[in-house]
């Protein structure tokens, strides 16, 4: 359960529900300072990052491209130290996050 002391702006809270209820039970949340992240069962799928301008989401696993995702290479990922994390949104449209989400888990 979400601590107190996280205050997540935007969609916020709502929109950490309506993800794990996408995603399901296998992949558990994660909260820190900067967001939520959801670890399966291979390891990282995504994080939510807390952002009062955008929906921003970063993914571990390939999505296609589309409006508002931007993709590194590995040596651009490698050197902003994004990890495995090579796919970020950053935008407003809930239903784009859903499709990616939703592909997210297809290639998981």
């Amino acid at each position: 359960m979400l601590d107190k002391k996280y205050r997540f702006l935007n969609h916020g809270n709502e929109l950490i529900d309506s993800i794990q209820r996408k995603i399901g039970q296998q992949f558990l949340p994660t909260y820190n300072q900067t967001g939520v992240t959801f670890f399966g069962p291979k390891g990282r799928i995504l994080k939510m990052v807390n952002n009062s301008r955008w929906i921003y989401f970063e993914f571990n696993v390939a999505v296609p491209p589309s409006e508002g995702l931007i993709i590194f290479s590995e040596s651009e990922a490698r050197e902003k130290h994004m990890g495995t994390c090579r796919w970020v949104y950053k935008g407003n449209s809930l239903d784009q996050v859903y499709k990616l989400v939703e592909e997210a888990l297809e290639n998981y």
